[in-house]
């Protein structure tokens, strides 16, 4: 399955709300800013 740059974004967002984690703690455990990951 091809998900286009969009959709992943959207489903990457709506697992992240599922599990409960906010952005800081899930652009850390990529090792990441949390502003890079917002982009």
């Amino acid at each position: 399955m091809v998900l286009n740059e969009e959709q992943w974004i959207k489903e990457l967002r709506e697992k992240r709300i599922a599990y409960g984690i906010s952005q800081g703690k899930l652009a850390v455990a990529s090792g990441i800013t949390r502003e890079y990951l917002n982009k």
